[in-house]
């Protein structure tokens, strides 16, 4: 499922409030991103902490900072 936009309003408007079901949406929201970027996106073996990751000729290469 595609993540839903929230167009937040400031105060005094209520109608997008900053409570637990909002949180935990934007949460879940993260996690199915981060979910899915797993899924296509394989680290190199030669990849070191630290290390940044770009796509280069089809592949992802890592390349220390």
């Amino acid at each position: 499922m595609a993540y839903s936009k929230t167009t937040w309003k400031d105060a005094p408007d209520s109608s997008t409030p900053i409570n637990a079901t909002n949180l935990n949406k934007i949460e879940k929201g993260l996690v199915d991103a981060h979910t899915a970027m797993d899924k296509i996106v394989t680290i190199p073996a030669t990849a070191n902490e630290g290390d940044i990751l770009k796509f280069k000729g089809g592949k992802w290469v890592a390349e220390a900072p």
